[in-house]
């Protein structure tokens, strides 16, 4: 599992905002996110930029982490349907669900599963940066 690979890491996400070397360059890890760049680094040719397409609703159907008051089951058909046939309002549609658990007047609330989705999400990044 992807917690026990990264102990250390692993229990500092989320309680402070840390910076530690990933491959060689400074990131800065907090609750938002993996931040890192070269300092002053200049170039010319090309350059990939690369998104993680449907990350968060993956890791919550991967690693059981969908709010707890969420059908699982209607989901996963949404999320199959969306990866079948690419739809910007099924994205939408799963990515709020993440949202939606972080708001306490919503019945998806489940600010507990929130926070290990985002910690899940930051150590999965963390292990493609350093395969990569």
């Amino acid at each position: 599992m992807i917690i026990e690979k990264y102990q250390d890491v692993a229990r500092r996400i989320g309680c402070e905002t840390f910076t530690a070397e990933i491959a060689g360059m400074e990131c800065k890890f907090g609750f938002g996110g993996i931040h890192g760049a070269r300092k002053k680094y200049i170039s010319s040719g090309e350059f990939v930029n690369i998104d993680v397409s449907s990350m968060y609703p993956s890791i919550m159907l991967k690693d059981k982490l969908l709010s707890r008051s969420a059908a699982r089951d209607d989901y996963r058909l949404i999320y199959e349907r969306k990866e079948a046939n690419p739809s910007p309002s099924l994205k939408i549609l799963l990515n709020s669900v993440y949202g939606a658990m972080n708001e306490p007047y919503n019945p998806l609330y489940d600010p507990s599963r929130l926070r290990k989705v985002t910690k899940y999400g930051q150590l999965y990044m963390l292990d493609l940066i350093e395969k990569l």
